[in-house]
């Protein structure tokens, strides 16, 4: 940490950020004062196209948050606040910088970036996606000979793999919780997010649409055994694989984002998917749906629910388990169950190649799986305890084993994926199961909490998770959509409900 003289006290920051300070005072990119009528005195950030609010407004922003130096990291409490609103920091700023360290990311990389990609990214624009193809992503072909010219063709086989190499020593492109930051901006205006990178200064838009383009014909992929075999490369190459991973879900948020800006068309997607909800509503539901998406694929683990211990407890089959006892006691809404935990783990979405009548099998096979495998991992004399846990919970039906004799004696350590896999590896990462009041099982956001409320939102198609503001209004939060077991196909829509529909306000 660096200290750094604040009017009268002492501020503890990253290197890193002290870097970005330095390079903004000698930009001069945020002090009030000097000729801000004349875009070309101005930074380069804040001119790089006459599309940034900066120039369609005229106006240069004086004032920078850092969550490195604005949040207290060493407060858990603090952070936990902060983080609950930097969806609208992010969203309502001028604009948002990505710094990615003072290193000049090299003659190579920097010419891929501002001379190969546009010229790239504009050939694609004229030709379309179908031109290219087929074409070798080493520029040999005769027709990306004749429209880039031999020479940039040349330098581009030579310069390739300094440019991935660049991607690959910033984790910040496989960092989901940074990425979302320049995605939320991009929500409102694709381009006023902002790369930086020593003396480097582009539009996150070209960037991310370069490369996207590029997983996207399959040159990433293609060029991958001459950028592994490269003499500079000093990485594993899985570490490649997870960055081109990163990229093509980014380069999906970044396609939902672009049709987003376009107004009426993602807008009535909008419509078909959440109902008649309010343009923040409808932004925020489909950015977290987006991030789900990114995190379980690729930016954290793939896995679904698993018995691990590191598992939190409501993210973990364990707590399913507990609660089929639990709901058969109570007498809750549920006639079984088992079939109630089982569906409400992947929110009732099943494979397309799955039959209903095969539903009930499938699942029970996973549970065999994942129970067989867990009683494999206990220690002896933490056995007899989970095996008194599975004969309680007792099943007669067909969606779980009937007892532990009905699982696998002998588990194979590599067992066949279920078809469940690709929905809970999809589904579960970032979200959270709950049960209600009444004793309903749900998912929701992993920020649900105690006391969060269920609500039905007129013209909404799913139930929303709202957080009161304060006690004593009726203010509210949105924590974002829910899959509540039984009630997603207007089970609680009765006339006494419907009867005390009446005005909320969201934040």
């Amino acid at each position: 940490m660096v200290p750094i003289q604040c009017e009268d006290g002492t501020l503890n920051a990253t290197e890193n950020a002290v870097d970005f300070l330095c390079r903004a005072l000698h930009d001069k990119m945020f002090l009030a004062g000097g000729d801000t009528q004349d875009p070309k005195n101005w930074p380069a950030a804040f001119c790089l196209v006459d599309s940034q609010t900066t120039k369609t407004q005229a106006i240069l922003p004086k004032h920078i948050w850092i969550d490195a130096i604005c949040i207290n990291q060493t407060d858990l409490a603090e952070r936990s606040q902060q983080v609950s609103i930097m969806g609208d920091i992010y969203q309502q700023c001028v604009m948002t910088l990505v710094w990615l360290g003072k290193e000049d990311p090299g003659p190579e990389a920097s010419w891929v970036m501002k001379e190969f990609a546009p010229r790239f990214l504009e050939a694609y624009s004229v030709h379309g996606y179908h031109h290219f193809l087929d074409k070798s992503p080493d520029c040999t072909d005769p027709t990306l000979v004749q429209a880039f010219g031999e020479d940039i063709c040349v330098r581009w086989r030579q310069d390739f793999a300094y440019f991935f190499l660049f991607l690959l020593q910033r984790r910040w492109f496989t960092r989901g919780w940074t990425v979302q930051e320049v995605v939320l901006k991009a929500f409102s205006n694709l381009h006023d997010a902002v790369v930086m990178c020593g003396p480097l200064t582009i539009l996150w838009q070209d960037l991310l649409k370069f490369v996207t383009v590029m997983t996207d014909l399959g040159w990433s992929r293609s060029l991958t055994p001459e950028i592994t075999s490269h003499s500079a490369f000093a990485y594993r190459p899985e570490d490649l694989t997870i960055l081109i991973q990163s990229f093509e879900t980014v380069g999906a948020l970044y396609h939902y984002a672009l049709d987003y800006s376009r107004g009426e068309g993602m807008r009535a997607a909008l419509r078909e998917r959440y109902g008649l909800l309010t343009g923040l509503a409808q932004t925020y539901t489909t950015f977290m749906d987006l991030l789900h998406q990114m995190r379980s694929r690729h930016f954290t683990d793939h896995r679904g629910p698993s018995l691990s211990k590191d598992t939190p407890e409501s993210t973990s089959l364990e707590w399913f388990l507990a609660k089929i006892p639990l709901l058969k006691a109570q007498s809750g809404p549920y006639k079984d169950p088992h079939e109630a935990v089982s569906r409400t783990l992947v929110a009732n979405v099943f494979p397309s190649g799955l039959q209903e009548s095969e539903y009930a099998l499938t699942f029970r096979e996973w549970w065999k799986t994942q129970l067989s495998g867990h009683i494999n991992s206990l220690l002896d004399e933490q056995l007899p305890h989970f095996l008194n846990t599975l004969e309680a919970i007792n099943s007669t039906g067909d969606w779980f084993p009937k007892s532990s004799n009905d699982l696998h004696q002998d588990p194979d350590p590599q067992p066949e994926s279920s078809p469940l896999d690709l929905v809970t590896a999809r589904l579960w990462p970032c979200r959270r199961a709950f049960l209600t009041s009444d004793m309903r099982l749900g998912l929701g956001h992993d920020s649900v909490e105690v006391g969060d409320e269920i609500w039905l939102l007129e013209g909404g198609r799913t139930p929303f998770i709202l957080r009161k503001s304060s006690p004593s209004t009726r203010s509210y939060r949105i924590i974002g959509e829910a899959y509540i077991h039984e009630i997603m196909y207007g089970e609680l829509a009765t006339p006494e409900c419907l009867n005390q529909m009446g005005p909320v306000t969201l934040e």
